[in-house]
């Protein structure tokens, strides 16, 4: 069976010890400004291949949870693993059935880190006598294509409304995204990981 150890020696009047060397998984999340980002959840799972060879799960190995630092340690025996965790926006692995990373190898005595680094949105929004414009719905979605190669609404990922100042911000995974502003709509908005993508409503600028 699965993590069991055979043929273990013991022998009358001494002590037989069997020790196992774990390795671990550090897995953190930061904002653009590498701020830690606390109290992500996450599952680590065991996995195997499809009938194509493509990496699945299989089974779940224990629950994960940024702390205060943004990052989640767990101690792993040695091999290969899966790490899911659901970031707002597109999936950020190369895990195909869930949000997450694939091919995750641990090894005894040693630390594999995965580290996102959220790319940002942020929104400063004023009325045309240059005030503020207060309470203005923003919606964020993925997108798709329809048959025509068209952009088109996927899944909604965020949705808020311009505090006082007519500010209004977002931490997203990479892709491009649909944003709707009151009744105006943009399409392929980029957000890269580790950048600020900045909008006064009308233009989309990206900084570093």
């Amino acid at each position: 069976d699965k993590g069991c150890v055979y043929d273990v020696q013991i022998q009358n009047n001494y002590l037989t010890e069997v020790r196992f060397q774990a390795g671990q998984i550090q897995f953190s999340v930061v904002d653009v400004n590498e701020n830690p980002i606390e109290n992500i959840s996450g599952t680590v799972y065991t996995q195997k291949n499809d009938v194509s060879g493509n990496p699945i799960l299989d089974q779940r190995v224990t629950d994960i949870r940024t702390d205060s630092t943004g990052a989640a340690t767990q101690r792993l025996t040695p091999g290969m693993y899966s790490v899911v965790v659901n970031l707002r926006g597109y999936n950020w692995g190369k895990l195909s059935e869930r949000n997450g990373e694939v091919n995750v190898a641990v090894y005894k005595g040693e630390t594999t880190s995965l580290l996102v680094r959220m790319g940002r949105l942020s929104f400063g929004l004023r009325d045309s006598s240059g005030e503020p414009l207060i309470g203005t719905r923003i919606e964020v979605s993925t997108h798709k294509v329809d048959v025509n190669g068209n952009p088109i609404i996927d899944s909604a990922v965020w949705a808020a409304y311009t505090d006082t100042g007519g500010f209004a911000t977002v931490d997203l995974t990479e892709g491009l995204y649909i944003v709707k502003i009151g009744d105006n709509i943009a399409y392929n908005v980029p957000i890269n990981w580790g950048k600020v993508t900045q909008s006064d409503g009308a233009t989309f600028t990206q900084t570093e």
